[in-house]
C-alpha cells in the first residue's frame, strides 16, 4: 500500500503527464509493468488515473475518464481477438 502512496503522490494533474518510466523510477520500482499493476490497484480503488501515449495523470473531468475507458475497452477488445486467434490454432498445431 505504501508503493501506491509513492506512485499517487507522483501522478500530475491532468494536462501534465508523467511517464510508466519515470514513476517506476520516482517510485523506486524495477520495471513499468510494476507501475501498471499499482496503477490499476489504485484504479480499482476509486482514484481517476488516466493514462494515454504520454503517460499517466489525475483526470479532472468526466470526459477525461471515459476516453481512457474507451481505450482500455479498446485494449480488452484486442485481446479478446488474440485469445480468439489461439483458439483457431489448435486445429493448425493438430494438424
Amino acid at each position: 500500500m505504501e508503493t501506491n502512496c509513492e506512485i499517487l503522490k507522483h501522478i500530475p494533474i491532468h494536462p501534465e503527464t508523467i511517464s510508466g518510466k519515470d514513476l517506476a523510477w520516482v517510485a523506486g520500482l524495477n520495471s513499468s509493468a510494476q507501475v501498471r499493476r499499482h496503477i490499476n490497484a489504485l484504479r480499482i480503488a476509486g482514484y481517476p488515473i488516466i493514462s494515454d501515449a504520454d503517460g499517466y495523470s489525475i483526470a479532472t473531468n468526466s470526459e477525461q475518464i471515459e476516453k481512457c475507458i474507451q481505450s482500455l475497452r479498446s485494449r480488452c477488445a484486442s485481446i479478446e481477438e488474440a485469445i480468439y486467434g489461439l483458439y483457431k490454432s489448435f486445429g493448425a498445431i493438430a494438424q
